[in-house]
């Protein structure tokens, strides 16, 4: 059974007529809504997006992202630090049309994602790519 499709460095569409466009670095389509990828382009809202945060990042692009992702109905948010001595990771649902802190975490950390129940992860192994050790769970069988 195929769950949906995962995309990285490609355009998010969020107004076409405004010309409103993000890169994330990560973007999730559940298999219902993949009409959403058409002409190589992905076309708002998607399940998932995933911004993981550069040393120069502004904070005042991040504010941005995070209210045109809620305005334009990204279901979950997902922003990775990884520029303290700790990675950290927060993730946002949108509930009544406003983003809701689902969930923090800190280094060495479990993380079970919303969007994905069964799956669980530890930052810093998965960011070093050592999936074996940075999974958990149901998704263990997929290594």
């Amino acid at each position: 059974m195929k769950l949906g499709v995962l995309f990285f460095d490609i355009d998010l569409i969020l107004d076409e007529d405004a010309a409103l466009v993000y890169a994330p670095d990560l973007m999730f389509l559940l298999a219902e809504n993949e009409a959403n990828y058409r002409d190589e382009m992905v076309f708002a809202p998607v399940d998932l997006c995933i911004e993981i945060l550069s040393p120069s990042e502004r904070p005042s692009l991040q504010l941005r992202k995070y209210r045109d992702y809620e305005k334009h109905g990204i279901r979950w948010f997902w922003v990775i630090d990884q520029n303290s001595e700790q990675p950290t990771l927060t993730e946002y649902e949108l509930v009544d049309g406003f983003y809701e802190c689902r969930t923090e975490i800190a280094g060495d950390e479990w993380f079970e994602p919303g969007l994905f129940p069964g799956l669980r992860f530890r930052l810093p192994q998965l960011l070093a790519g050592d999936l074996k050790a940075a999974v958990k769970g149901k998704a263990k069988r997929l290594m």
